[in-house]
């Protein structure tokens, strides 16, 4: 999640040769100035070897998985990756593919018999993240299919009933437990966060220019000590539904400040909107509709 003091989007640039280094990046975003940090433990527990088959996470140029865990992502499809698309954007232009991968089925980070590495072949940023960054959603292509492996379902339109203020949400990720910690953890993590409502959350964020505006991709979840941190960015926030409890991802982590302080929930890009539907159902299609 991207913890800061404000934040604004610049204008999207187009894809270019990516002069930063991945680390590098990751560093320079660890190093802005942050406030109101949580003594707080986030909140949550070490999640079972192969619990969420879904879950991914996103590589930077590193030598270990451990340390180049950039963020998370879920497994929509058997060649398909969801993210936030701040973490696949460097001052205004979508990071080269070659310079990132994904790891599928890995829930200890330093255990490399855990899952397999892919390569990305294409990355899609919703077209009006850096006008509005309630759009923070991107997706990745792999260059080949996942085989072997569940894809979590995706909130449609009209499913607002799971996420009503107050609804337990359970979001999981390597981030930080502490705001103001140095790294993530090794081993998966997840905790459970009631749904916040709209109006609520804005109010908790009038002081900053967080929140976009916008009620219907902005979603809000957390409570003091219980909360995603720095590293869960691009991760699914999800609801168990039904007799057979399938999970059905509801959110993407985006942003907040702080990590579990008391009356700043955590800020998530909201599946369900249509915006957000159709771009992540077919993006190709979605940016060319918006040329037309």
């Amino acid at each position: 999640m991207k913890r800061v003091t404000s934040f604004r989007a610049s204008l999207i640039g187009v894809l270019g040769i990516f002069l930063m280094s991945v680390d590098a990046a990751q560093a320079a975003e660890q190093k802005q100035e942050v406030s109101n940090i949580s003594p707080y433990i986030v909140g949550g527990h070490d999640v079972r070897d192969d619990a969420y088959p879904f879950m991914v996470t996103l590589q930077g140029s590193a030598d270990s998985a451990l340390h180049g865990h950039r963020c998370g992502g879920s497994l929509i499809d058997q060649q398909t990756i969801l993210t936030a698309a701040h973490c696949v954007v460097h001052l205004g232009s979508i990071l080269p593919p070659e310079r990132l991968s994904v790891i599928v089925g890995r829930t200890v980070l330093t255990n490399e018999n855990q899952g397999m590495r892919m390569g990305i072949s294409k990355i899609f940023v919703h077209p009006r993240y850096l006008d509005d960054q309630g759009y923070d959603v991107a997706v990745l292509r792999l260059k080949n299919k996942i085989l072997g492996y569940g894809a979590i379902a995706l909130a449609v339109p009209g499913s607002d009933v799971l996420e009503v203020p107050g609804t337990p949400l359970t979001v999981i990720g390597w981030g930080h437990t502490r705001h103001a910690s140095p790294r993530g953890t090794d081993r998966l993590q997840e905790v459970e966060v009631p749904a916040v409502a709209y109006d609520e959350c804005l109010a908790a964020y009038s002081d900053t220019e967080l929140m976009s505006g916008n009620r219907e991709v902005d979603l809000c979840a957390g409570s003091e000590g219980f909360d995603s941190c720095q590293k869960d960015s691009g991760g699914p926030l999800f609801k168990a539904v039904g007799d057979k409890r399938q999970l059905v991802q509801v959110g993407v982590v985006s942003r907040g400040r702080g990590c579990a302080a008391k009356g700043r929930p955590g800020i998530y890009v909201r599946l369900r909107s249509i915006e957000v539907h159709d771009f992540i159902r077919d993006p190709e299609r979605f940016q060319s509709s918006l040329l037309n």
